[in-house]
């Protein structure tokens, strides 16, 4: 058996995925709405990876992603937080209804 044979596959995703985590809890925080990080990290990422995370390998490239549902969330509540014409008030209400009928 050669090198290749036992090397790591490349890691693609990884970067994006922790980049969109990061801009969500910074926007949360942002906007006053630090409590929400809390509920976020409790109800969603306190569940197993396999609930989370789709990976993929093709090429000897492993591709890492959330599940479409977990992403869109992510991205909602991003914008939701992010979104200072809507009152800090109902972005507090809407938030966890988001993170709810994601499943979580």
């Amino acid at each position: 058996m050669g090198f290749a044979e036992h090397s790591t596959p490349e890691t693609r995703g990884k970067q994006e995925m922790h980049e969109l985590v990061r801009a969500t809890f910074a926007a949360l925080e942002e906007a006053e709405l630090g409590d929400l990080v809390l509920d976020l990290r409790d109800r969603v990422f306190a569940h197993d990876p396999d609930q989370l995370l789709e990976t993929t390998i093709e090429n000897g490239v492993c591709q890492w992603s959330f599940k479409p549902m977990v992403e869109l969330m992510l991205r909602h509540v991003l914008d939701l937080a992010a979104n200072d014409r809507i009152p800090a008030h109902e972005r507090r209400l809407e938030i966890p209804a988001a993170i709810e009928l994601a499943g979580f």
